[in-house]
């Protein structure tokens, strides 16, 4: 009998303000994740990859968004229903999240020691002495220097790389079964993401998690992904192993973005002019009444200015929502 996924998300759909003004900004979306894989989550602002890895930690914004249908389920396991006293003991604990923006997540009056230890504190049963071993262990294996003293520091007291690192410490502190890492390296320079990344992939070797990581950089795709998700205008459009989707996407969704993007074949990075995607991202409230992607579709027909695609799965862990590749598939 095969090994269930640690995160198993079913026909999520979430709605955004109130009836009967309420809109849907996240369709029926579906993936996994397997122990020690990373899922890249990638699309354009607005499609709805934050607001999804908010619903698995149950953090939508009360009385602003809400799951409207569907399950998220850990290691079999319903969370969505669970009352919020279960949820405290998953969130920094089975899953662990590492936010947009490092230094509007750490508090900035507390050090940075004091946050470490607020996570030991309500997910452990060390000591209070063992708890700051603990700590300083953690500055120490996302490769902080002299991690004795920063842990005492205060947030503004070190560059935004070290608050990444700090953040990733607390985020994996109590040894998550999974990471969700929500674009960790936007706002850093590139060397620092690289140096970012390098850290993720040895932490999540080390520790055999799962991850799903959160991007709009196809480069960073590229270095960390095992499979890819690619979102929509709150679809999911397409899934697929990362060599499979770099190599032969299916949605035009997926190919306009890679050939909006550097070539990851440096020999023919030269020869093939970027290619720029006409048109923005529609409104929540102004969306197609077909595939969300129509009005910027160069391969669109009447069928889909009138209907939403269905999913369709070709294979192993690949899948896409598309009239024409139907149509292809059919001829």
């Amino acid at each position: 009998m095969s090994r269930l996924p640690i995160l198993s998300v079913d026909n999520l759909s979430i709605e955004i303000g109130h009836q009967p003004m309420a809109v849907t900004a996240v369709h029926e979306v579906s993936f996994a994740v397997n122990k020690g894989e990373t899922l890249c989550i990638v699309g354009e602002s607005g499609c709805g990859k934050s607001l999804t890895a908010l619903a698995i930690m149950q953090l939508l914004p009360k009385g602003i968004a809400r799951i409207s249908s569907g399950s998220i389920s850990l290691d079999g396991r319903d969370l969505v229903g669970q009352p919020e006293s279960e949820l405290q003991k998953v969130r920094g604990g089975d899953i662990g999240m590492i936010f947009q923006e490092p230094m509007t997540s750490l508090n900035p009056v507390l050090t940075i020691g004091e946050q470490i230890l607020e996570t030991l504190r309500v997910h452990g049963s060390l000591s209070k002495r063992d708890m700051k071993s603990r700590a300083i262990e953690l500055l120490a294996l996302v490769k902080i220097p002299r991690p004795e003293q920063l842990f005492g520091e205060y947030p503004h007291r070190l560059s935004g790389g070290m608050r990444q690192r700090v953040m990733i410490a607390i985020a994996i502190a109590c040894n998550p079964k999974l990471l969700i890492a929500d674009e960790p390296t936007t706002a850093l320079d590139v060397t620092i993401q690289a140096e970012v990344l390098e850290l993720l992939s040895n932490l999540q070797t080390e520790l055999g998690m799962g991850m799903i990581l959160i991007t709009h950089d196809l480069g960073v795709v590229a270095h960390m992904a095992n499979r890819v998700m690619v979102m929509y205008a709150g679809w999911k459009v397409e899934e697929a192993p990362l060599r499979s989707l770099y190599s032969d996407p299916i949605h035009p969704y997926s190919s306009a973005l890679l050939a909006s993007t550097i070539s990851f074949n440096e020999e023919n990075e030269s020869k093939r002019p970027k290619k720029e995607i006409k048109g923005i991202v529609p409104s929540l409230e102004n969306m197609p009444s077909g595939c969300a992607f129509e009005p910027r579709c160069e391969y669109a027909s009447e069928i889909c200015t009138t209907a939403v695609p269905k999913s369709t799965a070709i294979s192993s862990g690949r899948e896409y929502r598309c009239f024409v590749r139907e149509r292809e598939a059919r001829s």
